[in-house]
């Protein structure tokens, strides 16, 4: 027997195990056998209820609600078969890439596939990040349903048990709940999909936040990254979070976060991105093992955690009946699902005390220069429209940029028309109140409704800002709170500028990464490599005693840089440029009564009614 695996599984019999036409129940019964996982190979069984003509397709999951990349599980299916109650085979035929046909699917009685796991397959086209993906690793699991178990089309709102065969030393977390036979039970396909697993050597705690359980189920390679030290972050800012809405959208939530060890990570392209994907009732989380980093940790946390508000409670019918098998390209609201969540995990903190308005505002310049980044073609109903187009791909993650300074530009508005009484929090929430995780809202009427119920000046704000692409004005929106923007001004740091981005290149040498706003051009091209600067041999490893050598010098010096471009080496001569802050915002300690009096309103959890 493997080494990564032990002497004690656990094989949980239930109705699971049960072919469901034998009980008459319209039960799907899963059973996914990880007894020896050496394979990197999950082994799946499903015994349906009867099935008619109409189900001649068993299909895998193309998308999935929240990864807004391309899944195509069936590129990972490795065997698929079909067994009648004789144990005979029915023909079936893998008729696309996330297609199975079978043959005669009113005799089936049971299924069974071999599906890779997306962490270290031999696929290398539109790899699956890795929170969004399933791994069998030697200390952990990770199993984001939807990348295991797939579906008949007429069959999604059908109730499914799911067991699992596995080794009886690990711990097991996932927001599913088990029945009396010890099997896990989801109303539906589209509740399993959302109900991500995750089993392994974890360390697991809990805290009761309001009227919420929450727990922590974390696998770490080190000591210092675990569920105590996670629940200690998660603390204050889950505290934040129920003061915002007041009430618990859910009663269990479940942090399910697996932390990859940098060295072996390097040499598998998948785990170069790495971030959180949010679930309804629980979240997961890919991060590297770096304790340095948690700190950031809490503040994913805090966007993760506040998707128990939409689109769970507050969603568009596309959402709630998710095709699994291609884009929600008509769902408009990805400015509500992201950006707004985006708003809700930083005011929230504001609100609560857990940051000061310049913390807050140092947020909000930060994300006005990185959307910029991406250019001011894409308004948020086009992206999304297009999040999943080549070139709507690479305009995605302003949804959390633009999306979020929408959002507070939004909540500013309110404020303004209401004279301080009820701002998008408010709003949001009496939406949240109406319609709630079983009733979807109209995906073509809902800006309308928000108009109903604001004001009609609300109506030129979504068309401008939401539906057209109309820049932001920063100084008029938080003027009105006597907080004054500047677009730049010179930086207290003198340290001088190569205005030039550094990646780390092949051989140890320094690449050209692309250019800051200050970079004057005076020759360099992105992609070029460093060999010499100020003389000297440039690399990675002595980039820092470079850079201490720039810090010296003072702005319009000039410097000598010598590069490789493709076969050909090239000198320039450079000058170096004085640093700026961009974006800054700074609170007007002479502001007039009424923007005083908005400011506090704007910077505290107003009475609902």
């Amino acid at each position: 027997m493997n080494i990564r695996q032990t002497i004690l599984f656990i094989s949980i019999l239930s109705l699971g195990t049960l072919n469901a036409q034998d009980t008459g129940e319209n039960i799907f019964s899963y059973k996914i056998n990880l007894e020896y996982y050496a394979d990197d190979i999950f082994h799946v069984t499903c015994y349906p209820p009867k099935l008619t003509l109409a189900d001649t397709i068993y299909n895998f999951v193309a998308f999935a609600p929240g990864t807004h990349q391309v899944l195509d599980i069936g590129r990972y299916v490795k065997s698929f078969y079909a067994y009648d109650k004789n144990g005979e085979e029915i023909t079936v035929e893998n008729i696309s890439t996330n297609k199975w046909k079978i043959s005669n699917p009113a005799e089936v009685h049971k299924i069974k596939y071999d599906i890779e796991d997306t962490f270290d397959s031999d696929v290398e086209e539109d790899l699956i990040y890795p929170m969004s993906g399933t791994g069998i690793q030697d200390e952990y699991i990770i199993i984001n349903t939807y990348g295991v178990i797939g579906y008949f089309d007429e069959h999604k709102s059908d109730p499914v048990i799911l067991d699992i065969i596995y080794n009886t030393a690990w711990k097991i977390g996932t927001a599913l709940v088990k029945n009396e036979n010890g099997s896990y039970e989801a109303d539906s396909y589209y509740h399993l999909a959302d109900s991500p697993i995750l089993l392994g050597n974890l360390t697991v705690s809990s805290i009761k936040i309001g009227d919420i359980d929450v727990e922590a189920y974390v696998y770490s390679p080190v000591d210092e990254i675990n569920s105590d030290k996670i629940i200690e972050l998660a603390d204050e800012v889950l505290n934040s979070a129920y003061e915002f809405t007041t009430f618990a959208p859910v009663d269990r939530y479940t942090f399910l976060m697996y932390f990859f060890n940098i060295e072996t990570a390097k040499n598998n392209p998948v785990f170069h991105g790495a971030g959180a994907l949010e679930h309804s009732y629980s979240s997961t989380y890919a991060l590297p093992a770096m304790p340095h980093i948690l700190p950031y940790v809490a503040t994913v946390i805090a966007h993760e955690f506040m998707h128990i508000l939409t689109p769970l409670n507050l969603r568009s019918e596309f959402i709630a009946n998710f095709d699994y098998s291609e884009p929600t390209a008509e769902d408009q609201h990805l400015w509500l699902y992201e950006g707004v969540t985006e708003w809700v995990s930083n005011i929230m903190q504001l609100r609560s005390g857990l940051m000061t308005i310049d913390e807050y505002m140092k947020d909000i310049s930060k994300k006005i220069s990185a959307s910029e980044m991406f250019g001011n073609d894409y308004s948020l109903t086009r992206l999304s429209a297009e999040w999943f187009t080549e070139e709507g791909k690479t305009k995605y993650g302003n949804i959390y940029q633009l999306g979020a300074l929408t959002a507070g530009a939004l909540d500013i508005k309110l404020l303004e028309l209401s004279n301080g009484e009820r701002g998008l929090r408010e709003v949001y929430l009496e939406l949240i109140g109406k319609y709630g995780k079983d009733k979807p809202f109209n995906n073509e009427s809902f800006f309308d409704e928000i108009i109903d119920i604001t004001y009609h000046e609300i109506k030129d704000f979504i068309d401008d800002y939401i539906k057209d692409n109309k820049p932001l004005d920063y100084n008029e929106i938080y003027g009105r709170l006597g907080i004054e923007y500047l677009e730049s001004r010179p930086s207290e740091n003198k340290t001088p500028l190569f205005a030039l981005k550094f990646a780390e290149g092949e051989d140890g040498l320094i690449k050209i990464n692309g250019f800051s706003k200050e970079h004057k051009n005076f020759g360099l091209q992105e992609g070029d490599y460093i060999l010499e600067i100020f003389g000297t041999k440039a690399t990675w490893a002595n980039s820092d005693s470079l850079i201490a050598i720039k810090n010296e010098m003072s702005p319009g010096d000039e410097y000598t840089i010598k590069v490789k471009r493709e076969d050909e080496e090239l000198e320039f001569t450079g000058e170096l440029v004085r640093r700026m802050d961009y974006h800054v915002f700074e609170v007007n300690e002479e502001a007039r009564d009424e923007q005083l009096k908005l400011r506090d309103q704007w910077a505290k959890n107003l009475k609902l009614n």
